[in-house]
């Protein structure tokens, strides 16, 4: 059979962006967004803006959901749950299933692999990895393999360039620990 490994990353499960990657190219080179690189790039704006920051009330906690592009409020952020902006668990694993269910069309297996993200910089995530482990155990057809219990023996800054992007250490050994784990699971799966 063949394989479709899935390594779900943070921004897919906190997607809070509301807009598409062609929307986000488009505004990017807008005459606005061009001025406002250019300000940034002035001392007397950078230092006239930290200065009217320091006026604002700071804002701890969220309070709405993001809009999408027609204004309203996206239908994906619901706003009662313990990570408001995060897609909601129960639609993560009907997505999850649904790529399941077409894998298995084509008789092929279903890896999920967790994210290994910073230490210290997020939200527990371990409800969705919990969802993709308990996903694994009820279907014959899905696996997990979560690598962060080996990629915490390294450092954040060895492994990771930010929060949750790999540096070119990071790379290397999730690549390693995936080939382990795929030549298992081939190797069990004959």
């Amino acid at each position: 059979a063949d394989w479709i490994v899935l390594y779900i990353g943070h921004n897919d499960l906190t997607a809070d962006n509301p807009y598409t990657r062609l929307e986000r190219e488009t505004r990017s080179k807008s005459l606005g967004r061009r001025l406002g690189r250019l300000a940034r790039q002035s001392h007397l704006i950078i230092g006239a803006d930290l200065l009217l920051r320091s006026f604002q009330k700071r804002q701890e906690t969220i309070d709405r959901p993001p809009l999408g592009p027609d204004g309203k409020p996206m239908r994906s952020q619901v706003f009662a749950q313990d990570n408001p902006y995060a897609v909601p668990l129960s639609d993560a694993e009907q997505n999850i299933l649904s790529i399941a269910k077409m894998a298995e069309k084509y008789d092929a297996n279903l890896l999920l692999v967790a994210q290994h993200i910073a230490q210290k910089s997020f939200n527990d995530l371990s409800e969705y990895w919990a969802m993709e482990k308990r996903l694994a155990s009820n279907n014959d057809r899905i696996y997990f393999f979560d690598p962060t219990p080996t990629l915490k023996r390294y450092p954040d800054s060895l492994l990771l360039v930010d929060n949750n992007h790999f540096s070119k250490r990071g790379h290397i050994e999730l690549s390693r620990l995936l080939s382990t784990e795929i030549g298992r699971l081939l190797t069990d799966n004959q």
